[in-house]
C-alpha cells in the first residue's frame, strides 16, 4: 500500500469520526458527510464533491466542515481520481491554513497536504490551466522558453559543461602523472645503459 493511500485512509477515518447526531431542521452535516465519505470510498467522485463541498460551504466554521474540507482536498491528492487537480488541493490546504477557527490538530496536515500538491505539480498545473484558459480567450500564443526556463536550461547546461570539466581535468592530471612516470623510467633505464 502506498504512502499516498495510507494518508487517504487515514484521513478517511479521521474524518468519519464522529457519530451522527441532527441538529434542527435542514439536512443534517454530518449524514452529509458521511453520504460524501461513503461515495468517496465507493469511487462516486461526484456524489462525493457534492455533499462534501454542501458541508465546507454550509458549516464552515465547524468540525465537521472542516473533516469534508480534509476530505475534499484528499480527493483532489488521490492519484486515482481522473478529474484530481493538484492546484485545487492545494488552494483547499490554504484554505484551510487560514481559516481562524481552523483546530490545531489540523494544521501540520494542512502543511503537508499542501506541501505534496506543490510536489506533485501543483504549480504547474495551476500554469497549464492559465494558459489553457488564456488560449481560448483568443490572445497570442507563445511558444518559446520563459525566462526562468531559460535560466533553469542555462544553469543545467553550466552545470553539465563544469562536471564535462572535472572528468577532463583528472583525466589530464592522471595522463600527466604517467608521463612523468614513464619518463622517470626512461631516464633510470638511460642511465643504466650509460652506467
Amino acid at each position: 500500500m502506498t504512502s499516498r493511500r495510507v494518508l487517504v485512509l487515514v484521513l478517511a477515518a479521521g474524518v468519519a469520526g464522529c457519530a451522527f447526531a441532527g441538529r434542527g431542521s435542514g439536512p443534517d452535516p454530518e449524514t452529509r458527510l458521511h453520504l460524501g465519505l461513503t461515495a468517496l470510498a465507493e469511487q462516486d467522485l461526484l456524489t462525493a464533491q457534492e455533499h462534501l463541498e454542501w458541508v465546507v460551504r454550509a458549516h464552515p466554521t465547524e468540525d465537521v466542515g472542516t473533516r469534508a474540507l480534509l476530505a475534499l482536498i484528499a480527493a483532489e491528492l488521490d492519484p486515482r481520481n481522473p478529474t484530481r487537480s493538484l492546484w485545487t488541493a492545494a488552494d483547499l490546504a490554504a484554505q484551510l491554513l487560514h481559516a481562524p477557527e481552523t483546530p490545531d490538530w489540523t494544521r501540520p496536515i494542512g502543511h503537508t497536504l499542501y506541501l505534496v500538491a506543490l510536489e506533485l505539480g501543483a504549480n504547474e498545473d495551476r500554469i497549464a490551466r492559465t494558459e489553457a484558459a488564456l488560449d481560448s480567450a483568443g490572445l497570442p500564443d507563445f511558444n518559446g522558453l520563459s525566462v526562468p526556463a531559460q535560466l533553469r536550461a542555462a544553469q543545467e547546461e553550466r552545470d553539465r559543461l563544469q562536471r564535462q570539466v572535472d572528468a577532463l581535468q583528472q583525466q589530464i592530471a592522471s595522463t600527466r602523472k604517467e608521463l612523468e612516470e614513464k619518463t622517470a623510467e626512461l631516464e633510470r633505464v638511460r642511465k643504466t645503459v650509460k652506467g
